[in-house]
């Protein structure tokens, strides 16, 4: 299983509605709405490198009021309590 985080500057809108929208795509993990130049970010998970771009083109980019999408792929995660020096 791989993790990507999927940055999105969104109409505002239409923010609340692709809260709920992304809730119901099965591989979206999590959903928070930032401050910034991106309006929310977006943790999915897939089952290799290899879905993640058809994935993020389909059902991410092309919902309405979605304006642009980057997408950030986990290479290593470390977790604060299980991380020692």
């Amino acid at each position: 299983m791989e993790r990507a985080h999927v940055l999105i500057k969104a109409d505002p809108s239409k923010i609340r509605t692709l809260l709920t929208t992304l809730f119901a795509i099965p591989r979206v993990s999590n959903v928070a709405i930032t401050y910034g130049p991106y309006d929310l970010l977006v943790s999915i998970d897939v089952e290799d490198i290899e879905q993640l771009g058809t994935f993020i083109v389909n059902s991410i980019a092309s919902l309405p009021g979605v304006k642009d999408t980057l997408t950030l792929i986990e290479a290593e995660l470390f977790l604060k309590n299980h991380f020692h020096l």
